[in-house]
Formats: C-alpha cells, sequence, structure tokens
C-alpha cells in the first residue's frame, strides 16, 4: 500500500482529518499524510450516506469499528473522532434530518 499511498508511518491524526470528522463533514484528501488519516479519511465518507439502510449497513458490518480497532494505541483525538462518527452512525433518524 505505501507504494501506491506513500503517507507517513507518523502515529498521528493530522489537524485538517479531525476537524473535518469533527465538524461531521467529508475529508479532504489533501489533508492525509499518515496512515491513520487514510482510516478516519474513510471513515469520514459515512457523512456522505444519506439513506438509513446504508447507514444501518455500515453499522451491522461494523466497518468503522474494525478501521477504529486497526489503530495501536489510539490517542484523544483519534478516540474522539472515531466516538463522532459512530454517534452518526448510531442515530440514523437524526443522521437523515
Amino acid at each position: 500500500m505505501t507504494g501506491v499511498l506513500p503517507f507517513s508511518d507518523e502515529h498521528s491524526l493530522s489537524e485538517g482529518i479531525y476537524d473535518s470528522v469533527m465538524n461531521g463533514r467529508l475529508a479532504d484528501s489533501r489533508d492525509r499524510k499518515t496512515k491513520i488519516d487514510f482510516k478516519f479519511f474513510k471513515m469520514a465518507w459515512c457523512y456522505d450516506i444519506k439513506c438509513k439502510k446504508g447507514i444501518e449497513i455500515i453499522r451491522e458490518n461494523g466497518y468503522v469499528d474494525a478501521m477504529y480497532q486497526d489503530i495501536d494505541s489510539p490517542d484523544e483525538n483519534m478516540r474522539m473522532a472515531y466516538e463522532k462518527v459512530k454517534e452518526y452512525l448510531d442515530h440514523p433518524v437524526q443522521a437523515m434530518r
């Protein structure tokens, strides 16, 4: 994957990706700097799902959980960003408003 997507192995979540996730919007691909950024960039795609069934499929299959669990020793910002996406997925009726 490094050859195709040459992201840093640095164990951090970039400010731009964090801000996008925390504000409930898609992240800008230009903000991706680390492999962890790429995981949260993909998690933010959930904000673009506008149908209840799509959100249910993502939640029921644990896609976001799997990406987060793949992170060794997540820091506080990573935990908060993950929780923000989970909150969005756990309230599909509110997400459709």
